[in-house]
């Protein structure tokens, strides 16, 4: 005789949030790795300026070894710093996550239209912020052209940069604005340090690796010695603009670094802002909840006087949209049209 099956338990809220949570952890534990990859890479840098002999910063050409050492090692203490406030907020996130208790957020109609221009605003602030980024991550790849003989490393950067140029648009498409943010984000981390520390810092590995690890005979190899020479003056700024160009990458990878700890921030505390409903249900919480949907439904007719405002506004987001994807496919197509060359 078979017994029945038990009936199927319902999921808490706090399982059926386990995988946002997850995906936080996962985003802080990536801005953290990144954050002390560059820190490393930019103090690397600077402490071989400092105890380089001065005939090997000549052959380099170095342009201002002690400028550049200062520049490097100001924006190691900003990501290391960015470091210490993720440990510091993790800490302190810590006991509000053991609160229990009801907690409704309700926005107002003033809110909502603030919200909609600020994400107006965002999306003209990441558009500058892209272009900015193209243009030294171009000016960085045509340094490279006309330096590197090594076609791989030539050739994977560049990959990266009209991947950079031709993605960054198409994600501000996206209507959910909670999605648009953290894809945004995501993707401009991750490029901006590939562009910045993780292609440059992957190259010196690579090319060390084989003298430390395989032949230590290397150092007398010409070819060898030319191509590291080679990839250090690519490496290091040797004029004022290739030095600007350095600095904006990796200002936009901490920022873009800062922008995916800030996501990351706002989903811990949208899951801790969800409770878990405990059968049966109380009448004050059933009056709650009735007061709660009366008072968003007030609020959804409050907001329809402003949405013909709302639809010009997308109307002109649509357009500067279009005319980003525009400008960006132009550059990429020329970026691929250097390439073949």
């Amino acid at each position: 005789m078979q017994l029945p099956s038990p009936p199927p338990q319902a999921q808490r809220p706090s399982q059926l949030n386990a995988p946002p949570k997850q995906a936080a952890r996962c985003l802080r534990v990536l801005v953290l790795t990144m954050h002390i990859i560059v820190a490393m890479y930019l103090v690397m840098w600077a402490t071989l300026l400092q105890t380089a002999l001065d005939a090997d910063l000549v052959s380099v050409r170095v342009y201002q070894p002690l400028v550049t050492s200062v520049v490097y090692v100001i924006t190691a203490t900003l990501h290391l710093y960015a470091v210490y406030s993720v440990v510091v907020s993790e800490c302190k996130q810590r006991p509000l996550s053991q609160k229990v208790g009801p907690s409704i957020d309700v926005i107002a109609p003033q809110s909502r239209i603030a919200f909609f221009d600020l994400d107006n605003w965002y999306d003209h602030s990441i558009i500058l912020f892209n272009l900015i980024e193209i243009a030294c991550a171009s000016t960085q790849a045509t340094t490279m052209f006309r330096t590197i003989v090594e076609p791989a490393k030539v050739v994977s950067y560049a990959v990266v940069v009209v991947l950079y140029i031709v993605l960054s648009p198409l994600i501000l498409f996206v209507r959910n604005t909670q999605a648009k943010t953290s894809l945004v984000n995501v993707a401009d981390s991750i490029l901006s340090f590939t562009l910045s520390c993780g292609h440059p810092f992957a190259a010196v590995v690579f090319q060390l690796s084989d003298y430390v690890l395989v032949h230590p005979a290397l150092e007398h190899d010409n070819l060898w010695s030319t191509q590291t020479l080679v990839l250090t003056r690519q490496l290091l700024p040797s004029t004022f603009v290739h030095l600007c160009s350095i600095l904006g990458l990796h200002v936009g990878t901490y920022l873009a670094l800062r922008r995916v700890m800030n996501t990351s921030h706002h989903i811990h505390l949208a899951l801790t802002a969800v409770t878990e409903k405990k059968p049966p249900v109380a009448p004050v919480t059933r009056t709650r909840t009735a007061r709660v949907k009366q008072t968003l439904h007030l609020l959804v007719h409050a907001s329809r006087s402003s949405l013909q405002d709302q639809l010009k506004l997308s109307r002109k987001k649509r357009l500067l949209l279009r005319v980003n994807l525009v400008v960006n496919m132009t550059l990429g197509m020329a970026s691929i049209v250097v390439i073949t060359r």
